[in-house]
């Protein structure tokens, strides 16, 4: 198989941009691969510290996304730094909050290999669930919370959870 890393052009969004709709791209395909839906919150009401909402049929997670290329997993979990007034906000939110962080390598370039017969993310993520009574201004992300299609009946269970209710297997 032949992979190629395909040379990026500037076509008007910077770095952070590009790694903000990559972020959101990663939960987008996690949960359709899942047959669950997404509400991304659109950049000029994103008031709540949100980035998007996982629909249950109960009701919906809030989810922060954050992606980084100087970030990595090397041991058992990552820390992510917070900033107070994306906690002071989550801690109002009655429901289920989770961050997620995706690692994409430095260069852009190298985030997506297209070959002949596939195409190759060299990314990967994970995420936690907001404790709204820690009064770290961090959160611990553990290699276990790999975000894939499973981790979507973690967070419906959580959810549940939070509104004093038994998961549905």
């Amino acid at each position: 198989m032949t992979v190629v890393a395909v040379p990026h052009p500037h076509y008007g969004l910077d770095l952070n941009g590009a790694k903000s709709r990559y972020s959101l791209s990663y939960l987008y395909a996690v949960c359709s691969q899942a047959g669950c839906t997404v509400i991304e919150t659109p950049q000029d009401s994103d008031v709540h510290s949100i980035d998007a909402t996982v629909q249950f049929e109960e009701g919906d997670v809030r989810v922060q996304m954050k992606c980084s290329s100087t970030h990595r997993m090397t041991g058992s979990q990552i820390r992510f730094q917070l900033k107070q007034q994306w906690i002071d906000k989550w801690r109002k939110y009655q429901g289920t909050t989770f961050v997620v962080l995706v690692l994409v390598p430095e260069h852009k370039a190298d985030w997506v290999q297209y070959g002949d017969d596939e195409t190759v993310h060299r990314t990967q993520a994970y995420w936690a669930e907001f404790d709204k009574s820690s009064t770290a201004k961090s959160i611990v992300i553990p290699r276990a919370n790999r975000l894939d299609t499973s981790t979507l009946a973690k967070w419906h269970s959580a959810f549940a959870v939070g509104f004093g209710e038994e998961a549905a297997s």
